[in-house]
């Protein structure tokens, strides 16, 4: 069937002459509309294009490889219908086409033209590793040289001011960063040479570009707080208002004026030196209202605290000081600036020697012979020329993260400056996020806002927007839009989230009549109270979410358009960053029984099979390397066992080489012929060092010792097998290097390792793979997935860049630190603040970019997860009255510390929002009654383990795939199928009947009653584990894993039964708190508790416990002689008891252990311990009260004495909750 495209979409193929920027909307088939364009014009009648006169520049290798298919399969297909000599042309061409990156079409540049800038022919492309250590050695030499060659000590100034001692790699990064970003520019020279005037502030302060901008965030600033003081006066005069504070905030309102009146910095700065504060009114008000009360002073204190900051942050100094400083910085950035000059010349000439050039190196050399510089002006050679006539339109893909080298690179070759214009570029600036890579965004906005949008004959520069998403599903649209409307605006993500940039719905699914609805979700997650395992939590909650989604979720067959239940190859995790995160998901799913790989770019080194050939290298180079013999000995390599290694180390010598050489020399025992066999054996290899290349060596050791066989057979054999054949090829591709030998590969690897080049495991999986993909959010641009979790949303942003010694902004060049070094005094100078205030927030507006693209990956059902310390905290935190635009405050958007924070932002008037946080406190007066379709679920562990349990016992899969068989066209099959489906058990009512189970148990089956809707198939068998009787050691006690929940249950009720409550009794009115901390320190000296156990119980809690009533009681009784801890018991009771179902002459065995009771006026007092995440006592009672009933049964009969009290303890709540 024919493709229809839309009007956009036919416009981006058919109009012809003129430049074309393309604002594609994520999943508008871009792709689909440039390979068409590109069929249409070679095959236009009129005036047909040879394909390889078209330039088309992806952004990755990848791309350009897909594209090329698609547009030879085109061409094919062309030629079935209608053959044609110039399509055969086409087909032939195709080959030859620069369909390809611009680094590559750099390479090409430079292949054909190298004599024009006198490169030598046999140049090549070096990797990131070699070229990091080559930066490195000139780096050191040139340092060393201007140090010896500084006459008038500006260079040791310089070292003073960032070197520590003799550490010089800090400053030698910080010269790298900004070496890197100058590499972003045409032109390194120029931009460095102008970086010199930075801090040349001039006669006219305000004159300065960066002074007028931090004039300008004041205004911002001072805007916000009038807005502030104006809600303030009108709650005031407001019915219920305090009007005892209008005269204050009317004395704010007009201070807010005055400041608001000044027009430049300097006037600023005069008026905001002393800002004067009206103390509140004390006088009582009895018509105010408490609340509106507390709002006012709350919006009062955000404006103090606001303009406080402001004169903090940019007026604190007087001018004739910020001119010093300046001065100052001015001498330092010139050094900085003449050094990095030097450094680019010292780093061409030596690549230029050993005949190498890098990947900055292709894109400015292909600009070199490109551009020549005439005058003051920059204008195309001859080649360039060439290049004009010979490429008839030029494309770009992914615009929005080009540079300023690649924008004059691709300008240059077309034909803009002739008046013919003839490119064109696709590109969507709310998926940049390549900002890090420094991109420019920058460069789309400027044609976005200038091209023009009305398709007409005559224009030259035209725009068109593709909003139509072809991708998702309706709900994933809604949500999309629903989020972004309201944080992203020209102010933030520097494009304004509007009609124009909103998507619109374009893509058709089959409608769904059975299972989970598509609906968007944001699940949050109470943190668990003192635990520091949040991101294993939150993987749990997604594990229990994939779990309810293979379930019953049906998703869109891509070739066939038909339904079918949901796989994991269907759902992806998509995380920030996976470091810290992608482990400790891939844990838990496992755990969980779910497949999941992931997707890195790093973690390479880490992994144990390189690790032990990693160690013999480095041992091997130099022996007296402590650690890495070590890990070689105890490896499979040596074969040393501890024991024998702990015997090793008892030798008297500095090093572990001496003492394994000193135990050789021994009498003639097992270890001695061991350490002799060993250093034999690592003799011969370090023998071969200076001539066998380091592959051959370590492809001898793997022989040798069978290591492929020892990899292969561990789990993920295939993978590690993949890495080790990686880390060869690796090894043998450095020989070719400039670099050689052992000492220099061992270098070149701790530089990939240090400065994170992209060195991930070897790639192994297959697209097929039934597995849950985990991958960065950047590693997914460009893909798509059926089911996708936006997982840490909670995670702080990375601001580092905004911290470091010198920063730079590719706008407004270098800042740095005021350093005294005579008086030792530093502070960030006025420039430097500003800019690192202005890379916060456009670090934010690519932070929110990358949010964008997380969530058009989702096809057909997004769900978003993250972690909250408190729910009741979130709920106080929103102010719901106030909302005076679908867009939220600048101010509440750029004060973002996570993108939960942007989600809850957006969220606060979504009626979902407002219902799942009402029982927490949240009210809001403008809950939006038309707001999209987004479910909000919140959670605790303790629900996530008793859904896990509800999910776990379900067995109407079984059924399901019984039923499944049935419709398979064999009758034998069929007639046995149905009869066991069939097949009812004679004693249906006793099915559910055990004959012993616990009352934990039973609490846990009361809990469930409300979801055991359909029959458990499986007869006579309990839900749960029984109750072990055994004194409980928790397994983080012994070393096992890390603690969990239960774990630190279990060591709040072991601290307690140990707790000697017949000595507090003589303490209550004494110090509590140091009668404890002595009481768990005698326990931990005699062994009866670990110090791990004790470190996971919060003292404050168990301090405000030992200072209850009910604590009290029990110390009484403890004196008394009636104190009972720890009680077990078993109880008989009738099976009738349990269900009306059972007979009443059954019995059931029913087993538990009672934290505590005492015994009080012949009564008993029962009391049981819970560190439940509990938000009231009801809602414990709710939880516990069957548990409770039958330790008062089995109390009762085993005593003979009546239960009067039955009192739970909650922890959370510090409080003692009663239970009738």
């Amino acid at each position: 069937m024919a493709v229809v495209f839309s009007e956009e979409q036919s416009n981006v193929i058919n109009l012809r002459d003129r430049n074309i920027l393309v604002s594609a909307a994520a999943g508008s088939g871009k792709t689909t509309v440039l390979v068409e364009r590109i069929i249409q014009m070679i095959t236009d009648e009129k005036n047909p294009v040879d394909i390889d006169h078209l330039l088309v520049v992806t952004f990755t290798n990848a791309a350009a490889a897909s594209m090329r298919e698609k547009i030879s399969n085109a061409i094919a297909k062309k030629l079935e219908s209608e053959y044609s000599d110039h399509l055969q042309k086409q087909a032939t061409l195709i080959h030859h086409a620069q369909i390809t990156t611009i680094d590559s079409f750099c390479l090409f540049i430079l292949q054909n033209n190298f004599n024009d800038i006198g490169l030598e022919p046999g140049f090549r492309v070096a990797d990131q590793g070699e070229i990091r250590l080559l930066k490195e050695d000139v780096m050191d030499n040139l340092l060393e040289k201007r140090l010896l060659e500084d006459a008038n000590g500006k260079f040791e100034h310089l070292l003073n001011r960032f070197v520590k001692g003799s550490k010089f790699a800090g400053f030698r990064d910080v010269l790298f960063s900004l070496y890197e970003r100058a590499l972003s520019y045409p032109f390194v020279k120029d931009w460095l040479t102008e970086r010199k005037a930075d801090y040349d502030i001039g006669e006219d302060f305000d004159s300065a570009a960066w002074v007028q901008e931090i004039f300008a965030y004041a205004v911002r600033d001072l805007a916000y707080c009038k807005e502030l003081a104006l809600q303030n006066v009108e709650d005031c005069k407001a019915v219920g208002g305090p009007s005892t504070y209008l005269p204050m905030m009317e004395a704010d309102l007009a201070l807010a004026d005055e400041l608001l009146a000044c027009d430049s910095y300097t006037k600023l700065h005069e008026k905001i030196q002393v800002l004067d504060f009206i103390r509140l009114s004390t006088k009582k008000d009895e018509s105010a209202d408490p609340d509106f009360k507390e709002l006012v002073k709350k919006h009062r204190d955000e404006f103090k605290k606001t303009l406080q900051n402001l004169q903090k942050d940019f007026f604190a100094f007087s001018v004739e000081d910020m001119r010093e400083a300046a001065a100052e910085n001015a001498v330092i950035v010139e050094e900085l600036c003449d050094t990095l000059l030097a450094f680019h010349e010292d780093f061409l000439a030596v690549k230029k020697d050993k005949k190498l050039i890098d990947f900055s190196d292709m894109e400015h050399f292909a600009l070199e012979i490109l551009l020549k510089k005439e005058g003051d002006a920059y204008v195309p050679t001859k080649t360039a020329l060439e290049y004009r006539e010979y490429f008839h339109e030029i494309m770009i893909d992914e615009y929005q993260d080009s540079n300023l080298v690649q924008e004059w690179l691709l300008q240059c070759i077309s034909k803009e400056d002739e008046g013919v214009y003839n490119r064109f570029m696709v590109g969507d600036v709310k998926q940049s996020i390549y900002q890090f890579r420094l991109a420019r965004p920058q460069i789309f906005m400027e044609k976005f806002d200038t091209y023009e949008k009305e398709v007409r004959d005559e224009v030259k520069l035209q725009r068109i927007d593709l909003a139509k998403n072809y991708r998702s599903r309706r709900e994933v649209v809604e949500c999309v839009n629903y989020l972004f409307y309201r944080i992203m605006g020209r102010d933030l993500g520097n494009v304004a989230y509007d009609k124009d940039s909103a998507l619109y719905l374009g893509a058709s699914f089959a409608d769904k009549e059975q299972g989970i609805p598509d609906t968007a979700e944001l699940c949050l997650l109470e943190k668990e109270e003192d635990s520091d395992n949040a991101k294993e939590q939150e993987a749990r909650m997604i594990a229990l979410k994939i779990k309810e989604l293979l379930k019953d979720y049906y998703v869109t067959d891509e070739h066939t358009g038909e339904l079918h239940k949901a796989s994991y190859r269907d759902i992806v995790i998509l995380l920030r960053k996976t470091k810290e995160w992608d482990e400790v998901f891939k844990t838990v799913f496992e755990s969980e029984g779910i497949p999941a790989y992931v997707t890195k770019s790093s973690g390479y080194f880490e992994t144990g099979e390189i690790r032990v050939l990693l160690n013999f290298l480095k041992c091997l180079d130099n022996p007296k390397q402590d650690i890495a013999l070590f890990g070689t000995m105890t490896s499979s390599l040596g074969g040393f066992t501890d024991e024998e290694m702990a015997l090793v180390c008892s030798a008297k010598e500095a090093s572990l080489w001496k003492k394994v050489q000193a135990k050789a020399l021994l009498a003639d025992d097992a270890l001695a012929a061991k350490c002799k066999n060993f250093l034999a054996w690592y003799t011969g290899y370090r023998e071969q060092i200076p001539y066998e290349p380091i592959h051959k060596i370590l492809r001898s050791v793997i022989q040798e010792k069978g290591y492929l066989y020892e990899v292969a057979s561990m789990p993920g054999g295939q993978q590690r097998l993949a890495n080790v054949q990686m880390l060869l090829a690796k090894a043998e591709s450095f020989e070719k290097s400039s670099y050689s030998g052992l000492f220099h590969f061992i270098r070149y690897i701790d530089k990939v390792q240090k400065y994170d080049i992209e060195f991930g495991e070897a790639g192994i999986m297959d697209e097929q793979d039934d597995v849950v993909r985990i991958m960065t959010i950047h590693k997914s641009k460009g893909l798509e997935f059926p089911i996708c979790f936006v997982a840490g949303c909670a995670g702080r942003f990375n601001q580092m860049d905004a911290q470091k010694a010198i920063i730079c902004d590719s706008n407004y060049g270098i800042g740095l630190d005021y350093v005294d070094i005579d008086n030792r005094v530093k502070y960030k100078d006025l420039r430097k603040r500003f800019l690192a205030k202005h890379i916060v927030e456009e670090n934010l507006g690519e932070e929110l970019r990358v949010l964008y693209v997380a969530l058009t990956r989702a096809k057909e059902k997004l769900i978003l997860t993250g972690i909250c310390p408190s729910f009741e905290k979130l709920a106080q935190k929103i102010d719901g009255r106030r909302k005076d635009s679908v867009l939220c405050h600048l101010r509440s958007r750029i004060s973002a510390k996570s993108y939960l924070d942007w989600i809850v932002e957006a969220m606060a008037h979504h009626p979902a929002f407002a219902e799942a946080l009402e029982p927490y406190g949240y009210g809001t007066q403008t809950v939006e009654q038309d707001a999209s379709d987004i479910a909000v679920s919140l959670y605790t562990p303790q629900m996530i383990e008793e859904k896990s349990v509800e999910l776990s016992v379900s067995n109407e899969w079984n059924k399901e795939k019984l039923l499944r068989m049935i419709e398979e066209p064999q009758e034998a099959m069929e007639d046995e199928l149905l009869k066991q489906i069939h097949f009812t058990y004679r004693h249906e009512n006793l099915r559910n009947l055990y004959t012993k189970t616990s009352v934990s148990e039973l609490k846990m089956a009361a809990m469930h009653k409300a979801f055991e809707k359909e029959s458990v198939e499986e007869a006579a068998k309990p839900m749960f584990d029984t109750e072990v009787m055994n004194p409980y050691i928790p397994k983080f006690a012994s070393g096992e894993k890390e603690a969990s929940g239960s774990d630190r249950g279990s060591a709040y009720h072991r601290v307690l039964e140990l707790l000697d409550y017949e000595g507090l009794a003589g303490m209550l009115n004494g110090d509590v708190k140091a009668w404890y901390e002595a009481q768990l320190q005698s326990l931990i000296d005699a062994g009866r508790i670990t110090k791990e156990e004790v470190d996971l119980v919060n003292p404050k809690k168990i301090g405000t416990f030992l200072q209850s009533p009910v604590a009290a009681r029990m110390a009484q009784a403890a004196v008394r002689g009636d104190l009972y801890k720890e009680q077990p018991f078993v109880l008989a009771v009738s099976a009738k008891d349990l269900s009306e179902e059972f007979p009443e002459e059954e019995k059931v065995l029913i087993q538990g252990i009672i934290d505590v009771y005492f015994i009080e006026d012949n009564e008993i007092v029962l009391l049981d311990y819970k560190t439940d995440a509990v938000n009231s006592g009801e809602e414990l009672v709710q939880r516990y009260k069957t548990q409770l009933d039958y330790y008062r049964k089995a109390l009762e009969n085993i005593n003979g004495r009546k239960v009067k009290e039955r009192l739970l303890y909650a922890f959370r709540l510090e409080e003692t909750v009663e239970v009738k």
